[in-house]
């Protein structure tokens, strides 16, 4: 879980510039780093359908907050569907 979390966050703050992707290689489901293992130029981001992109001045401040939310002791809140409360969710805590 912790890895998917993560996971959004650096597929939101990735740009031509500073590309943040994970897994590698060829069998990648990141279309960046399938080209990387091809050794061909990867498309420009500015050309895919992403529905929300992180502003680079954002990236330290929301960074920090996902590491904070992916801390152990707050995944082992979600072990058995339990968070803080029975309404609350990662989404609304991350813009809180």
């Amino acid at each position: 879980m912790r890895n998917g979390i993560l996971a959004s966050f650096f597929h939101c703050s990735s740009s031509d510039d500073k590309p943040h992707h994970c897994p590698t290689g060829p069998d990648s489901w990141r279309f960046y780093q399938r080209a990387k293992a091809a050794n061909v130029t990867p498309p420009s981001h500015s050309t895919m359908k992403v529905q929300f992109q992180l502003e680079p001045a954002y990236f330290n401040e929301v960074h920090d907050i996902y590491k904070d939310v992916t801390r152990e002791d707050m995944m082992e809140r979600c072990l058995k569907g339990r968070t803080r409360t029975p309404n609350e969710s990662l989404h609304q805590q991350i813009w809180a």
